[in-house]
């Protein structure tokens, strides 16, 4: 009889009490609709408080932010499950401080789960914008005495992005502003270098003009051929 009830109860606890044509409705919904769709028709289970704890309480009681393995209780897989439901791996942040590179986050309670906060709706507490990013963030927090540490997915709108990365982007815009002045430093040092060429140059070929006045061969005179030889030369012509 208790395996029966215990199996009754879970059943009943994540039973979702969707009609058969809600199936067909599903399709023309986007997901954040199909999400307030499912935490509407979402009902808990009324059990006997004086007889055992709910199961609300027991996954109050149990509910760690990230799982561990080794979770072998009906209660501990219990919230673990219901983890798996409604936490997901969303965090939300606050971003006052956000230009210090401090971003304060915190995982989600149950009422923003239901309402989308952090999934369909900016992870900014004090955003509620949509057209989000997926994020992946680190994430130190303490659980039941223990530091943990854990990589989880924060989403963001744009705006809210650029305010996650703002040291980032604030270090690339110095980078490029550093890598352009050194740019035209370099531009500076080669056109001067190309100017010296070019004057060197100049120089060497005026200094080839200035030698060719010196350096230039000689011309004789032409020799002018007298009567004799000129009467020499026409005689050759005939004694062939």
């Amino acid at each position: 009889m208790n395996q029966q009830r215990d199996k009754g109860t879970r059943d009943t606890y994540f039973s979702l009490p969707i009609r058969k044509d809600s199936v067909r409705i599903n399709q023309q919904l986007d997901p954040f609709q199909k999400h307030k769709l499912l935490m509407k028709y979402y009902k808990a289970p009324k059990l006997d408080k004086q007889k055992s704890l709910s199961e609300v309480q027991i996954l109050k009681k149990n509910h760690q932010f990230l799982r561990d393995e080794e979770a072998e209780t009906w209660e501990e897989r219990l919230a673990e499950k219901y983890y798996n439901k409604l936490f997901k791996e969303y965090c939300l942040g606050d971003f006052s401080r956000y230009k210090t590179g401090a971003i304060g986050l915190r995982w989600r309670t149950e009422k923003e789960c239901i309402s989308g906060k952090g999934q369909f709706i900016c992870g900014n507490l004090k955003c509620e914008n949509d057209e989000l990013k997926s994020w992946e963030v680190n994430f130190a927090y303490m659980e039941k005495g223990e530091k943990k540490n854990a990589l989880v997915k924060i989403r963001l709108c744009p705006e809210c992005s650029d305010c996650l990365n703002y040291k980032k982007l604030k270090d690339a815009k110095k980078l490029d502003r550093m890598e352009q002045k050194d740019l035209e430093r370099k531009r500076k040092i080669e056109t001067k270098d190309e100017e010296r060429k070019k004057l060197k140059e100049d120089e060497e070929e005026d200094g080839v003009s200035d030698g060719n006045i010196w350096s230039a061969p000689i011309k004789e005179p032409e020799q002018v051929k007298s009567t004799e030889e000129e009467m020499d030369d026409y005689l050759k012509e005939l004694f062939m």
